[in-house]
């Protein structure tokens, strides 16, 4: 983990009454040069916790620490709550009333690794949420009529105990230090419903890695502070 230094580089000067120029003091340290600098947007995990087990995978993916990160990951965005605002109008006076906080989507893009770690969760949620993904062969649309109600529809029935979502919460952990301590932001998603999996382009014309990337909103969020290590 990198140190980050703010430095005074650069004394400032003013002019007295007598027309001279004078050193004024150092400005004071408020902290951004210690214990209170800037965290880094590099340390970071997160961990997806399943509400029931999907094949190929287990019901805890990715993980709270730095060093047991067991998924590749590229980026992550934050929650970015916004606040819905109305126009009420009073006799001779107008004011803006909030009516709603929209949480708005998150977005997770991971490496499409040569592993399929990336590739076996995409594969496993969408054959658990989607029936239609299941077929095993261009042959079945042949014989629709014989396959049993249901096993092409595009959303499926979720199972009792995921009612509000294979996924119970997305928890994207930002690590830092504190004056000597290392502590950990975690952001915690609730009831994640995945709107969408992005595999990017593939290109002959490039030479770079290809990403997945995973886009959700949600139902509640918690964000808290504590001691990572």
């Amino acid at each position: 983990m990198q140190n980050w230094k703010l430095i005074n580089d650069s004394a400032q000067n003013s002019i007295d009454d007598m027309g001279s120029r004078s050193r004024v003091a150092d400005i004071a340290d408020s902290g951004f040069a210690s214990g209170s600098h800037p965290k880094l947007k590099f340390n970071f995990t997160v961990d997806l916790e399943f509400r029931i087990p999907i094949e190929g995978t287990s019901s805890l993916v990715g993980s709270n620490r730095m060093e047991g990160l067991n998924i590749p990951l590229k980026t992550a965005t934050r929650p970015s709550p916004t606040i819905a605002y109305t126009d009420i109008n009073y006799y001779n006076y107008r004011t803006k009333v909030a009516t709603k906080t929209d949480y708005g989507m998150c977005s997770l893009t991971f490496y499409d690794d040569a592993d399929d770690k990336v590739q076996a969760l995409y594969k496993a949620y969408l054959n658990h949420a989607s029936p239609i993904s299941n077929l095993t062969a261009n042959m079945e649309l042949d014989r629709i009529p014989e396959i049993p109600f249901g096993q092409l529809s595009s959303f499926g029935k979720m199972p009792s105990n995921a009612a509000n979502g294979l996924i119970r919460v997305i928890r994207l952990h930002h690590f830092y230090y504190r004056k000597n301590r290392f502590m950990r932001t975690t952001y915690t998603c609730m009831n994640p419903k995945i709107n969408s999996f992005q595999p990017d382009d593939l290109n002959m014309s490039e030479s770079d890695v290809n990403t997945i990337t995973l886009e959700f909103n949600y139902d509640g969020l918690n964000i808290a502070t504590s001691v990572a290590g």
